[in-house]
């Protein structure tokens, strides 16, 4: 599959199986982001990986912006958080 047909057939996931992900496929998706091209490779950025279904759900009522953009997390099994230092992502 080349890049364009990678770009072209992304999604935006809104229903998610109640499935657990095995702990291989988390890895490899953290690692694919761990291994991301950054500015003189500062690589400013932390994952926090949240499994437990209460925290999910505490997240899921966060309104980020006053949008309800959050409300399809509840059904996740399993969310990363991504976290940015601005200091060390250049200009």
């Amino acid at each position: 599959m080349d890049f364009f047909e990678v770009i072209n057939r992304r999604y935006s996931c809104r229903s998610f199986s109640s499935q657990e992900v095995e702990e291989e496929k988390l890895f490899q998706a953290l690692e694919a982001a761990r291994l991301a091209p950054s500015w003189q490779n500062r690589q400013p950025w932390r994952f926090i990986v949240v499994r437990n279904k209460e925290k999910i759900a505490r997240i899921a009522r966060l309104r980020l912006l006053r949008l309800n953009i959050n409300i399809f997390l509840k059904e996740a099994p399993v969310i990363i958080i991504l976290c940015g230092n601005p200091k060390d992502s250049g200009t």
